[in-house]
């Protein structure tokens, strides 16, 4: 969790540049993370932040600073790292903080008072940005992992579960939406939230549902559901049921 390309292949390879991209080793291991994630053969691997984002499949960053996490109501506490007092003060003021992996690596929150703490997380900052407006310091703790989980995300999440916070995890009704959720789930012993095969149903119908399906393991009939009604359920279509459960 959270360790650079450059300090990863400093400390399995012996060369920090091992893994820089258009290396031949990164570019293998790029390609074996694109094809565990059902993505098709392909002659050439998608660059910049689709690069950047497979690598964070496996909690690796591009580097400390442009690897963040978005927070809302998130507060330090009794910490007295530099982590703590930023999260106290946004939280107090009811703004939006983004945390740098670096932030999280050289201050790492200590988060004692987050112990047995309802903590919930979607996958994208307009529900941060809603529950920012409409609820402000009445927002219960939210982190948003912004699609797949950044470094800083999964350490966060790591953070938090370590503390003994109970995070509750929320994110699109489509397969890519499943398989992060998953994630949360396997990684970081989250708990779905509103994320069954009754909650999908229920919800207004998005765009066609594309790509290849998935698994729940939290909800078994969700995927066949989703397959029957051929739609994908974006967050921002039940905002109004995920700031009530915010409030």
């Amino acid at each position: 969790d959270g360790v650079t390309t450059a300090g990863l292949a400093a400390r399995v390879l012996g060369d920090s540049h091992a893994l820089d991209d258009g290396r031949p080793l990164s570019t293998v291991v790029l390609k074996g993370l694109w094809h565990r994630g059902g993505g098709p053969d392909l002659g050439d691997l998608p660059s910049g932040v689709r690069r950047r984002t497979l690598w964070a499949t496996v909690g690796v960053a591009s580097d400390m600073l442009s690897s963040t996490v978005l927070v809302l109501g998130l507060g330090g506490g009794a910490g007295s790292t530099l982590s703590d007092a930023t999260l106290q003060a946004h939280a107090d003021a009811g703004e939006p903080l983004r945390l740098t992996l670096s932030q999280l690596t050289h201050h790492p929150p200590r988060l004692a008072d987050m112990a047995a703490t309802d903590v919930f997380a979607c996958e994208n900052p307009a529900i941060v940005a809603a529950a920012s407006q409409r609820l402000g310091v009445g927002c219960a703790p939210l982190v948003c992992v912004e699609g797949q989980p950044s470094a800083a995300a999964q350490m966060l999440l790591r953070q938090l579960a370590d503390a003994g916070a109970r995070v509750a995890y929320h994110g699109d009704f489509d397969w890519a939406g499943l398989r992060i959720a998953q994630l949360a789930l396997d990684r970081f012993g989250a708990r779905p939230w509103r994320l069954g095969r009754a909650d999908y149903l229920a919800a207004p119908a998005g765009p066609a549902l594309e790509g290849c399906p998935t698994d729940a393991s939290w909800d078994p009939a969700l995927p066949a559901a989703m397959v029957h009604r051929g739609v994908a359920v974006h967050e921002e279509q039940v905002v109004d049921d995920l700031l009530a459960d915010l409030a």
